[in-house]
């Protein structure tokens, strides 16, 4: 038995090994996440050929500047500019959406023609919740001194329990510092992360809408009740992780934006086919409502923390129309919704109580000044 043991254990540290070279050789899997590290793709252009959602465009063009963000290079004299960073997850990111078409960029462009010396970038981050939107902000953000950091989240936080337990209980700080250094260790925590991010439907997801509206569920008041109020865990740690966010921009002189997440499931009429978005089984233990409902309790702590920090707050939430024309899932704008997107906030973001509006009166913009938001 002794002897079959060292075996196993022989043959798995081999394997572990054998696996290490490779990946180090060659891996197909380049990490953004290194354990609680972030590694930014920069100047990178990738070309996506898309044959599979037929509401985005064939041909996708996704860059990365020099700092590992969509969007223009970072001026040499930015610090006399007005800056706006995006930060959120895939909803912020578009990866799969054209460079020129995304909201962050849209945003900037219609923004800059009222404020000609304004630059704007996107650092959403596929699948990133308020926990590496923490990280992204420390390691790299904060250094680059921007004016306003504008935030789109919450649907990566729901129900995210390894946030509190998983990653703190895994990474100690004795072996964080080795563990992060193994490409196969990064690789299994990532395969994890992603799985439950399928779980949770919070990666790209399309199915044809005409798939979901033959295959319609509904749910008792009891069960919907319980599923809401399984929240409550969840919702007090995404309240602390965003409160932590917001301290930070405050205490570094950085005034942030908040904005709610939209859905295109729950409680209405798809202005397109005209089918009832209330009752599709989402095949997630929800229908669109239910999903709605859940993803509006951390909406609610957004909106809340927003007017207790004073805040501003874009509800995008409320304002979105519920739209296959925008969305081609149940989070993900189209083109056309990232047009919608940048209208609203380039609208909400025009006046003057966001602190950002006040340089649009102006015949041509001026120089930031933290005084003349605080």
């Amino acid at each position: 038995m002794k002897a079959k043991l060292l075996y196993l254990l022989f043959l798995f540290v081999t394997v572990f090994i054998g696996l290490e070279i490779v990946l180090r050789i060659y891996n197909p899997f380049p990490a953004r996440l290194r354990m609680d590290k972030i590694v930014l793709p920069r100047d990178q252009h990738i070309v996506i050929r898309n044959n599979y959602v037929p509401v985005l465009d064939s041909v996708i063009h996704v860059s990365k500047n020099s700092l590992g963000f969509r969007g223009p290079e970072m001026p040499a004299d930015a610090s006399n500019m007005i800056s706006l960073i995006t930060i959120g997850g895939s909803t912020t990111e578009c990866d799969v959406i054209s460079d020129s078409t995304t909201w962050p960029f849209l945003i900037g462009e219609y923004l800059s023609q009222d404020i000609p010396n304004i630059w704007v970038n996107n650092a959403g981050m596929d699948g990133h919740s308020t926990f590496g939107h923490q990280i992204l902000l420390d390691d790299y953000i904060m250094n680059l001194h921007p004016s306003f950091i504008l935030f789109l989240v919450g649907v990566n936080d729901v129900e995210r329990y390894d946030l509190n337990n998983f990653d703190k209980r895994f990474i100690s700080k004795g072996i964080k510092g080795v563990l992060e250094k193994s490409e196969v260790v990064v690789l299994i925590v990532n395969m994890r992360r992603t799985m439950l991010a399928r779980k949770l439907k919070i990666q790209h997801n399309y199915r044809p809408f005409s798939e979901l509206t033959e295959d319609n569920i509904t749910f008792s008041d009891r069960y919907c009740d319980s599923v809401l109020s399984a929240q409550s865990p969840y919702l007090l740690g995404y309240r602390e992780r965003l409160s932590a966010l917001m301290d930070s921009c405050l205490q570094n002189g950085i005034t942030p934006l908040l904005v709610t997440q939209p859905s295109l499931f729950g409680g209405g009429i798809d202005s397109v086919s005209k089918a009832d978005l209330s009752y599709m089984n989402l095949h997630d233990g929800t229908n669109g409502d239910l999903y709605w409902d859940r993803l509006e309790l951390y909406n609610d702590v957004t909106r809340k923390l927003a007017h207790d920090k004073g805040i501003y707050l874009v509800d995008l939430a409320r304002e979105m129309p519920k739209s296959t024309l925008y969305f081609y899932d149940a989070i993900h704008f189209t083109v056309k919704g990232c047009q919608k997107v940048a209208e609203i906030l380039t609208r909400e973001l025009s006046k003057d109580s966001t602190g950002l509006g006040k340089f649009i009166s102006l015949p041509g913009a001026v120089p930031f000044s933290q005084d003349a938001i605080h």
